[in-house]
């Protein structure tokens, strides 16, 4: 489960904003609680309706952990888990460098998505 908020730009509006021929939208996505599989985000949590990219701009390390790195899931072909959703994999930063598995608070991730309405 992760909770989803959308940035508002300097305008102040918080929904997604043209950028070319498709759609920007910058959000947090609070990772908490985390599960092994990593956490799936839709793109109906960004007010779009498909996904075409996605960056992480910025992470938190959570209070109490060691640190995780939270990074954007690709499967073997280089699509994202599907063109309506993304999944953010972390890996725990505890000297093993190893998969997160199930915790607590992996932390805030803010990320900038790029996609249709």
């Amino acid at each position: 489960m992760a909770t989803v908020t959308i940035l508002a730009d300097h305008k102040g509006i918080a929904r997604p904003r043209v950028s070319g021929d498709e759609y920007v939208v910058d959000a947090t996505i609070d990772v908490n609680p985390y599960v092994a599989a990593g956490v799936i985000i839709s793109a109906s949590d960004l007010g779009l309706s498909t996904i075409t990219a996605v960056t992480i701009t910025g992470t938190e390390k959570a209070v109490g952990n060691s640190g995780f790195l939270p990074n954007i899931m690709l499967e073997t072909d280089g699509t994202y888990t599907s063109a309506s959703s993304f999944t953010i994999k972390a890996t725990d930063l505890d000297g093993t460098n190893a998969a997160a598995s199930d915790v607590d608070d992996v932390g805030m991730v803010r990320i900038r998505a790029y996609g249709l309405i």
